[in-house]
């Protein structure tokens, strides 16, 4: 559960008070959800979670053995008592229309930013602390943070495909119907290859199809990267025919995130091929000179007589 530190987990003398109007057996279980509600905004569902250093600085302080609890979350008693201490910390039950304005809020607000499930399950556990609800159950608020992510994709691939204009759209399904051709959905996902003038035209020519899309740049701009490098990955992992299984929407925004990725990967492999041929042009260069030189040297009769006398004292050096 963290670093322990004594502040949070210390209990007030109200709490205390509230504490020692439970039943002894569950005084060290009551303190510690007590405890846990008010730092993290969520119960604790799991006991070998906790520290034995929390358990017993809070143990202490309620004035009984640090044994620690095995009461399980589902178990009725512990039901009843979280409803207590909800109580006392004057937490309200979660209604749906809570639950819909937590939806609207991962969507709007927490999704565009990025994250992983378990950050975004912290962040909601977080928006029910600050508006004094009683949170679920993690499991069920990890489904609803998956259900949020996927809607968050599903309404950003939408978004992105309605930017689209006819032409684009059209030139996108072309690109699946005929995979492998110039421009096909599969020559586009090559590689640029080695640094050769028939690599280079190719490159070109692909990345000339991607700018002529006209694509719709700034509909991502507000996005985490880490959703378009997934969303990439996932494209460069299926078959045009997975692709066109898909919802013609879908598939279109997918494809458009894609090539947006692509574009800037062509640029840099035309770049780095460029770089190598003007490296070889360079050494190709020295060569021929180091060669010419060796062959001027070549015709000089009596060359290493020159040199002997050039090493000798008294050799006139202007």
């Amino acid at each position: 559960m963290g670093q322990f530190s004594a502040r949070n987990w210390t209990l007030s003398f109200e709490d205390v008070g509230f504490i020692e109007t439970l039943p002894t057996k569950i005084c060290v279980e009551s303190a510690l959800q007590l405890c846990s509600v008010r730092l993290s905004g969520r119960f604790i569902e799991d006991w070998a979670t906790v520290d034995d250093e929390i358990l017993t600085y809070v143990a202490s302080q309620v004035g009984l053995a640090a044994d620690r609890p095995q009461r399980a979350f589902s178990n009725r008693t512990a039901r009843r008592y979280r409803l207590t201490v909800a109580g006392y910390l004057g937490l309200s039950r979660s209604r749906p229309r809570h639950r819909v304005a937590l939806e609207t809020w991962l969507r709007e607000t927490v999704c565009p930013s990025g994250g992983s499930v378990s950050e975004m399950l912290e962040s909601s556990f977080q928006w029910f602390r600050d508006r004094r609800l009683l949170p679920p159950a993690t499991g069920s608020l990890a489904r609803q943070v998956r259900a949020a992510r996927h809607g968050f994709l599903n309404d950003l691939l939408a978004h992105v495909a309605r930017q689209l204009s006819p032409g684009t759209a059209a030139a996108l399904d072309a690109s699946l119907e005929d995979a492998r051709g110039k421009c096909g959905f599969q020559r586009l996902k090559n590689d640029v290859g080695a640094a050769t003038l028939d690599n280079i035209l190719d490159a070109a020519g692909r990345l000339s199809f991607i700018r002529g899309l006209d694509l719709p740049f700034w509909a991502i701009a507000g996005i985490d990267p880490s959703w378009i490098k997934m969303l990439v990955r996932r494209v460069e992992a299926e078959t045009p025919f997975e692709m066109k299984r898909r919802a013609r929407v879908k598939c279109h925004g997918l494809l458009a995130i894609y090539l947006m990725s692509r574009r800037s990967q062509l640029i840099d492999g035309l770049v780095d091929m460029l770089i190598e041929i003007i490296h070889r042009i360079g050494t190709k260069s020295r060569r021929k000179v180091i060669g010419k030189i060796a062959a001027d040297i070549e015709k000089v009769h009596g060359k290493e007589r020159l040199l002997v006398d050039m090493n000798r004292p008294g050799f006139p050096r202007e």
